[in-house]
């Protein structure tokens, strides 16, 4: 490896990237000489990095022994690990929900795989879970807008108060039009009349039974 000489004001150019950096930003190559690197910290890093990278593309044997290595670091720093983890997701709360949501409504396979293991679960811990779905009715009913809340009635009674999937007038419920699951709002202009049945049908799907032009003068005539 060819040697690097040093500028006057003490620093040294990395062969690599051109950027002149003080000597402590280069690893020492020979102990016993001092002598350092020709590449900067960074540049080495970034170098060793795609060659793994490619040895990993290429060979088998690699990807395990990465994987056994990073599962060994895991293990030996569990509580440290497991620390970061939780930081990092706390700073990135909001990201985390959304991309959960937007998962679980585009994946009915994997909604159709939690099923079992929701219902087994809520068994087993049939008290805590009946307190957790309390507070959330609570927590749901605090975020219902005022105009849910006010217009509801008249909306049933402007569509004929039927379902407006199959046109019967028993357990007429309101719907969401957008889920709320899916990023749906508590607001008259997202909800529609159905009957249990359809609402229990149409799931975490965005449907629209409402004729836009009615939807439209009905929510003309609400006020401001």
């Amino acid at each position: 490896m060819r040697r690097i000489p040093l500028s006057p004001n003490g620093l040294k150019r990395c062969s690599k990237c051109g950027v002149e950096k003080p000597l402590s930003e280069y690893y020492v190559k020979l102990k016993r000489t001092g002598r350092l690197f020709a590449e900067c910290k960074a540049c080495n890093m970034q170098a060793g990095s795609e060659r793994r990278r490619k040895r990993m593309a290429t060979s088998p044997e690699a990807r395990e022994h990465v994987r056994q290595t990073r599962m060994a670091y895991y293990y030996k720093n569990h509580a440290q690990e497991r620390e970061k983890k939780r930081a990092y997701r706390l700073e990135n709360l909001e990201k985390f929900r959304r991309e959960s949501r937007e998962y679980y409504a585009e994946h009915a396979e994997y909604r159709e795989s939690r099923i079992p293991y929701r219902r087994v679960f809520y068994h087993k811990n049939i008290t805590r879970e009946r307190a957790r779905g309390r507070v959330f009715a609570r927590r749901r009913v605090q975020r219902i807008g005022h105009a849910y809340l006010h217009h509801w009635p008249e909306l049933r009674a402007y569509f004929g108060a039927y379902c407006l999937c199959c046109g019967t007038n028993e357990h007429i419920e309101a719907d969401h039009v957008i889920p709320v699951s899916c990023g749906g709002i508590h607001h008259i202009s997202n909800i529609q009349p159905l009957c249990r049945s359809c609402n229990a049908s149409k799931g975490a799907k965005t449907i629209d039974y409402r004729n836009s032009a009615q939807l439209a003068s009905f929510l003309a005539q609400l006020p401001q």
